[in-house]
């Protein structure tokens, strides 16, 4: 086209078709500069335009070079889905992948919850199971089992003491009350009622003594065992 956009020769493929020269455009090159643009609203399909001023002979043209956007459009749009369902497909291997992972490293603090669960004063010979390896779990595991060690050794203490501490009761409360009932059984003097209650009165004496004993040797294995307490079993 001339200066004026005036059509001076065109390619038989544009049909009847005229491609736009706005005067906006034709200012521009007429002043020598090239112009890329993007038609969207032209005809059927979006248009990549070029205008390129030229002068031959003195005169001032300029060539429009246009080609269609619909190969390009559509090769976006295969790659736009293309990349989504690529991403999609990461993502979810991804969680998938973690997910299983998390199984993995969680599955054995699950049977150790589980065998924690199950074991009480009764099972206290019972250890949790070490997962193979020196890493953090493993470790965490021999310190539970350790304390559970100690925690053993300090039931069986306190079974034993508590065994200890009856029998020991036991025996003064026997003494104590036979005494008594063999007293009740028929009607005394104050003379064998005074040595009765002297003899019960020594009973009480010597139950009182072995109380405060059991008691002072209990706060003492309290002290021993640190953090690990034992109920005493006197009120």
């Amino acid at each position: 086209m001339d200066k004026t956009g005036a059509v001076v020769a065109r390619s038989a493929n544009l049909g009847t078709a005229r491609l736009p020269t706005p005067p906006a455009l034709l200012e521009r090159l007429q002043a020598g500069e090239q112009v890329f643009e993007t038609l969207r609203d032209f005809g059927d399909e979006p248009v990549r335009l070029l205008s390129i001023p030229l002068e031959v002979g003195g005169a001032r043209y300029a060539i429009q070079v246009g080609g269609s956007l619909d190969d390009a459009d559509a090769a976006l749009r295969g790659a736009r889905w293309l990349f989504l369902a690529m991403s999609a497909a990461i993502l979810l291997a991804v969680t998938l992948t973690g997910a299983m992972l998390a199984r993995a490293v969680l599955r054995p603090i699950d049977r150790i919850v589980s065998r924690a669960r199950v074991m009480g004063a009764k099972a206290l010979a019972q250890r949790l199971p070490r997962p193979a390896g020196r890493d953090e779990m493993s470790r965490l595991v021999d310190t539970l089992n350790e304390m559970l060690a100690r925690i053993e050794r300090v039931f069986e203490a306190q079974r034993r003491f508590t065994a200890d501490a009856s029998h020991e009761l036991r025996s003064p409360l026997s003494r104590l009350r036979a005494e008594l009932e063999v007293t009740l059984r028929r009607t005394r003097d104050p003379v064998e009622y005074q040595e009765a209650l002297q003899s019960c009165l020594g009973e009480v004496e010597r139950l009182g003594s072995l109380t405060e004993g059991l008691l002072t040797l209990l706060g003492s294995r309290r002290e021993t065992l640190g953090t690990c307490r034992c109920r005493s079993p006197f009120p």
